[in-house]
């Protein structure tokens, strides 16, 4: 049996990731290892878990999406990140 594809969920709304959540348990090859509210909690679960994708909405507090994929990328390269987003202006994206 395959290993499982390790998924972080991190959005500040409940309901988004409760609904992520029921979207990835339908897929065998998934597994949820844990939730965030905010860019704090997301670095944090990153050094204690083995995490492969990252499912990070962009608007968090404390720590925003940006600022936390830019901690990423220097400290964990080979975290695969989706940004999730309601923005509907590419420039906020662009320029960082």
């Amino acid at each position: 049996m395959r290993e499982k594809i390790k998924v972080l969920i991190a959005d500040d709304h409940e309901l988004i990731r409760r609904g992520l959540e029921r979207i990835i348990s339908f897929e065998e090859d998934l597994e949820v290892v844990g939730e965030a509210r905010d860019g704090r909690e997301v670095l944090d679960i990153l050094k204690s878990k083995a995490v492969d994708v990252l499912l990070l909405d962009i608007n968090m507090p404390i720590i925003n999406g940006i600022d936390v994929l830019k901690v990423v990328k220097r400290d964990f390269n080979a975290l695969k990140v989706i940004l999730l987003t309601v923005e509907n202006q590419n420039t906020i994206i662009k320029r960082q």
